[in-house]
This record gives structure tokens, sequence and C-alpha cells, in this order.
């Protein structure tokens, strides 16, 4: 057995391979599987982007959308672990709260963040 880890933030993967023989009448057979298992590492309260980092779908996003985005994608984070949905809801209600609230989407519109 063969067992690859690799861990990317709080997330660790591991790719398991195992060869198989299977026992039959007419034969024996062998197998390579290979089986993946992902885990998340955290306890709880870990921001997986915080002190400017955010993801990299979010580069070209205007700094106070990008900001809220990533606000709402880490507490989507802390109820989830799918981090691609976190991602895609953090910037679809970021421009749903600044579309509500247009007058905080402009304060400070040329201080990069």
């Amino acid at each position: 057995m063969e067992i690859t880890k690799l861990t990317i933030r709080q997330f660790l993967f591991l790719k398991i391979n195992c060869d198989i023989t299977l026992v039959h009448k007419h034969g024996d057979m062998k197998l390579n599987q290979s089986a993946f298992l992902f885990v998340d590492t955290s306890k709880g309260g870990f921001m997986p982007w915080y002190n400017g980092d955010y993801p990299p779908s979010y580069k070209n996003q205007p700094p106070k959308l990008r900001q809220k985005a990533v606000e709402i994608a880490n507490e989507i984070l802390k109820e989830s672990s799918d981090e691609g949905i976190a991602i895609a809801t953090g910037l679809k209600k970021a421009r749903e709260y600044f579309k509500e609230h247009p007058e905080e989407a402009n304060e400070g519109e040329n201080q990069e963040d």
C-alpha cells in the first residue's frame, strides 16, 4: 500500500494506492485500486483567507467587493467545508450587499486594500 499526502491550507488530501487480489474459481485477478480521502483538519475558526489573501477568482474584483466577498466566504466555510461554494456564494452575496448599500461601495474608492 502506498499513501500520498498533500496538505493545502487546512485540508489534507490522501491518495491511497493498494494492490488487491480477487480470488475466483476461474483464476485470481490482481487489481491496483486507488482511493481518495479528503479531510478538513481545521477545528473550527480557521479563516482560509486573511491579511489581503483571497481566492484567485477574486483577483479582478474591486477591493471593497473583494474584501466583503472574502468576509462572507470565510463565514460560509465555518458552516460548510466546500470551498468552491463558499467562493461563489461570497462573491454573489457581496455583489447583492453593495447593490443594496451603494454608498458603502463608493467610500474610499481610491484606496487599495
